[in-house]
């Protein structure tokens, strides 16, 4: 009864010029070393209210911790699914990293500010892994990493259509 009640108002909200905006976000698999250090409480809109089907505890900080290096993964709630990286060396100093969708942040940018240094295109990577080499100052690589990733809804916002 509560699927065909739902069903029912999402069909009569389309047919009135309403349309159903999902909220996408990373979820990086806790694989390979992976862990997650930090997940969601809340899942709002763009404009701080609630969404409907929010779905909680999804994943906004992960790292990776190898011998040589660390690799912080931020996924922020946003209106739009975004990731973004750093990697520092086991004295704490910022290493670069080369891959395919991988552009490193500028350094006026608010995402460098918070800490940031790359960040994942994920619609150019159209649902292909995040993949990359650990990178010294001097040229060296110290490691290769490959990241699967899925998004899912964190919930969505019906919008009338024309406004």
């Amino acid at each position: 009864m509560k699927h065909a009640f739902a069903l029912a108002l999402s069909i009569l909200l389309l047919a009135s010029g309403c349309s159903r905006v999902s909220y996408m976000h990373p979820v990086v698999s806790e694989r390979n070393g992976l862990r997650v250090v930090e997940r969601s409480s809340e899942s709002k809109s763009s404009e701080g209210k609630p969404l409907s089907g929010a779905k909680l505890g999804l994943p906004t900080k992960s790292g990776i911790q190898r011998t040589e290096y660390a690799i912080e993964i931020n996924t922020p709630l946003n209106a739009i699914p975004v990731m973004f990286l750093r990697a520092r060396d086991s004295a704490g100093n910022d290493l670069r990293l080369n891959g395919a969708h991988l552009c490193e942040l500028d350094k006026r940018s608010a995402g460098y500010l918070d800490g940031d240094r790359y960040t994942f295109y994920l619609d150019a990577a159209k649902g292909a892994p995040l993949e990359f080499d650990v990178i010294t100052p001097t040229g060296g690589v110290l490691g290769h990493e490959k990241l699967e990733y899925k998004l899912v809804s964190r919930g969505h916002i019906w919008v009338l259509e024309g406004t």
